[in-house]
């Protein structure tokens, strides 16, 4: 049973999340973002310093860029090969998370957590993105995996080798996302030291956390520390705790409470179990501590990042790990009872409702409908998903046993979830996929062109493009850092002074690349009489090309 569990969640991973890496477009802004970036340090040898369109880049560590670099290195500049990082790092740490429970809580758990953990859909979505975030996850599941073990081992020399991994964990943490690789675990683990009594163990290791830490996150401190004085200041002071108590601008500003619907959310379909769950979690006595350990692990980082000034939804990734492991002890402890079954019948409900509005809204609502009319083949692929869960979660109270009834409805779920890289609807790109649209321009791109674009579309027009010399134009958005460096500031033009560079440079070949609803507010009066205008999807790629006059007499031939 153990065994062949082992097998269907290994080809259930491989089938959602890795062979589908390339089919869905690259989204703007953050995915074309972190994949330049890597690309970037291919490009110019330097592996110390970040950067984004050939500007410095402060917002982030070293490590995540380093791994799209070697990916790219090796399968080439694609969307696979941004997004493989990610994905094999949401299935390193749902490994991580089995061999923790597997060693304290027992095989059968220890697969369900690991399986409801890959089934939950925000971390779906976010280990089949080029970003950061899955990596901080696995980095951070590493160091909270090292700690348990130490926490629970009886050899002096065993618990030195743990505290050590901790620590390197916990540097390789802070080298993706910065300071949050302390904090995370910090939160987790002084609570519940304190809660057991045995705070003193930590004091006691310290010196071995810290010694690891400083021997991983060190030495690239130092290089960039040498090379760009300003660094630390910036990335610690500007971008943790200024960004924390007072996000600039109001950005990513959220209420307190936000991130309960997006753990509620985040958690689907799961979610619906989670009732049942607790009344199973009521009955389990724990003798190894790691129940309180993993709500712990739960609750004070939900509450850090909640009392946090600016929110995104993706922050309380690492949150997830253990509530697959609450969620999964808790159904294995309640068994075949009527809130799980009633738990299956909604979410099969659910789901028939959800086929209902997808075939039926546009016919009875004046909104569009969700597929073009050349998209059946995806809306029957999105109808045969729906129903395939529908069908299974209705049925999983007939299995024979509590255990075989979870792992159908884990299978079910995961054909369900393997339909979606195929059925992206194409109205999605008119707002957060060019790729198609910039890749059919840039072949006829010239070197001599200078290009320019706004700060949502920079990362994606140098990705498509092969280019590190955009221009922003009207607004410096995440670039406005490397922008204020005296020899990165020509790469920046106010709206207002396009008209004055076109007459100071009439020789000049231009390019503007933009979304079409920016270009009509902004730049529609900047460009009078372009030589084409291309627009398509919601993207504008407009050229202006001077007359041949201009061009002599900007050469002086007459």
């Amino acid at each position: 049973m153990i065994r062949n569990g082992i097998i269907l969640l290994i080809l259930g991973y491989l089938a959602v999340y890795i062979l589908p890496l390339g089919v869905r477009p690259m989204v703007i802004p953050d995915e074309t973002r972190y994949a330049q970036m890597g690309r970037e340090i291919l490009d110019s040898g330097d592996w110390v310093v970040p950067h984004l369109n050939g500007l410095r880049y402060f917002e982030k560590p070293i490590l995540g860029h380093w791994a799209h670099a070697l990916s790219i290195r090796f399968l080439g500049a694609n969307a696979f090969a941004a997004r493989l990082p990610s994905a094999l790092a949401a299935g390193l740490t749902a490994l991580l998370l089995g061999l923790l429970v597997w060693r304290f809580g027992g095989g059968r758990v220890a697969l369900l957590s690991a399986g409801l953990l890959l089934t939950f859909i925000e971390v779906y979505i976010v280990g089949t993105l080029c970003v950061l975030d899955s990596l901080l996850s696995l980095f951070v599941t590493g160091a909270m995996v090292a700690f348990f073990f130490a926490y629970q081992s009886m050899q002096v020399a065993r618990q030195r080798i743990y505290w050590s991994l901790f620590g390197i964990a916990c540097g390789l943490a802070f080298l993706t996302k910065g300071l949050l690789g302390f904090v995370i675990p910090g939160l987790a683990i002084v609570p519940f030291l304190l809660w057991q009594r045995r705070i003193r163990c930590l004091w006691c290791h310290l010196w071995l956390v810290i010694g690891a830490i400083v021997l991983t996150a060190g030495p690239w401190l130092i290089l960039i520390h040498r090379r760009e004085p300003d660094f630390l200041h910036y990335f610690f002071w500007v971008e943790h705790i200024e960004r924390f108590l007072h996000p600039s601008g109001g950005q990513h500003r959220e209420p307190f409470w936000y991130f309960i619907p997006v753990l509620l959310g985040g958690a689907f379909p799961w979610t619906l179990m989670f009732f049942p769950a607790s009344l199973g979690l009521r009955h389990i006595k724990d003798e190894q501590g790691l129940l309180k350990f993993a709500g712990c692990w739960l609750v004070f980082p939900l509450l850090f990042f909640s009392a946090s000034g600016g929110k995104l939804a993706t922050y309380i990734l690492p949150c997830f790990v253990p509530l697959a492991f609450l969620l999964a002890t808790g159904l294995l402890a309640y068994g075949r009872q009527r809130h799980w079954i009633g738990a299956l019948r909604v979410g099969a409900v659910l789901a028939v409702l959800a086929l209902a509005i997808l075939w039926s809204y546009p016919h009875v609502t004046s909104i569009p409908s969700l597929y073009g009319a050349d998209e059946g083949g995806k809306m029957l692929l999105a109808t045969m998903g729906l129903l395939v869960f529908a069908i299974g979660w209705w049925q999983t109270p007939r299995r024979k046993s509590v255990s075989n009834g979870l792992v159908f409805s884990l299978l079910v779920t995961v054909f369900m979830m393997g339909c979606i890289p195929w059925i992206v609807p194409d109205r999605l790109r008119t707002r957060k996929m060019p790729g198609d649209f910039l890749s059919k321009h840039a072949a006829d791109l010239q070197p001599q062109t200078l290009v320019f674009s706004d700060a949502n579309m920079a990362a994606a027009v140098c990705w498509f493009t092969g280019r590190r010399d955009v221009v922003l134009l009207g607004n410096k958005g995440e670039l406005e850092y490397g922008l204020d460096y005296e020899d990165a500031r020509q790469r920046f033009l106010p709206a207002e002074q396009f008209h004055n560079f076109l007459r100071e440079h009439p020789d000049k070949n231009l390019v503007l690349v933009t979304r079409q609803r920016d270009y009509e507010s902004e730049y529609v009066d900047l460009f009078q009489d372009p030589t084409t205008l291309k627009t398509e999807q919601g993207f504008i790629w407009l050229e202006y090309v001077p007359p041949l006059d201009s061009v002599c007499r900007a050469l002086g031939l007459y």
